[in-house]
């Protein structure tokens, strides 16, 4: 008996054994079915699937923290800590054994900036110097936050105060990125004169989230100079 050469196709179901099987996993993504004879009698069907073994990375942030990693029989997993997915499932591949897909909404939060006061004290030049404390208390991290401008409000006593910019530097004040739940600690010098006994100071400017959408922040503190 002469057996004739066959092509596979996919799902076929092959009654002599194949000669040169195709497993191009691309061009035959399903299993291939074939039946081995022996002495004219079909006495098993093998099925044979093959998989890809490989890993996709999925950005879904310009900043290269934010990606989502898939490898085969892995959950998928989101980054940096302050970032949330939801109505997710994960990558893998369909029963025809092409790569399925995944629908993925990412969180990146807002940043909230509040300020406090740190404590002051006098500086040999006579200027007052105040130290204030910027907390992230927002849902997501915040970059490039500034000081723009600072507001001086008399509370009890007369004069004004003027802020010393020979000690401070020239506003805008670049403070940085602030992630959530982190603080920082700035320090400001101020014109007062001794007729004032209480004080605040007002701080605003611009802060952007991971994704570099704008937001302006104001906050004040009461100080005893």
């Amino acid at each position: 008996m002469v057996i004739e050469p066959q092509v596979s196709r996919p799902a076929g179901l092959h009654r002599r054994p194949l000669a040169q099987p195709d497993v191009n996993l691309l061009a035959h993504p399903a299993p291939i079915k074939q039946t081995s004879q022996s002495n004219g009698l079909s006495v098993a069907r093998i099925e044979v699937l093959l998989l890809p073994v490989a890993s996709v990375m999925l950005p879904l942030d310009p900043t290269p923290s934010l990606q989502l990693h898939y490898e085969p029989s892995s959950l998928l997993r989101v980054g940096p800590p302050h970032c949330s997915a939801s109505r997710f499932s994960p990558l893998g591949l369909l029963p025809n054994g092409n790569l399925g897909s995944s629908t993925v909404t990412v969180a990146v939060g807002t940043p909230r900036i509040i300020g406090s006061s740190a404590g002051v004290s006098v500086d040999p030049s006579g200027a007052v110097s105040v130290k204030i404390v910027l907390t992230n208390t927002g849902t997501g991290n915040a970059r490039n936050l500034k000081i723009n401008t600072l507001v001086f409000r008399v509370l009890s006593g007369t004069g004004t105060i003027t802020y010393n910019t020979a000690l401070s530097g020239s506003l805008p004040l670049a403070i940085g990125n602030l992630d959530v739940g982190a603080s920082v600690t700035t320090v400001i010098y101020v014109n007062v004169p001794s007729t004032v006994t209480r004080m605040s100071v007002t701080e605003s400017g611009p802060v952007q989230d991971v994704k570099g959408t704008s937001y302006n922040y104001s906050t004040a503190e009461a100080v005893i100079p």
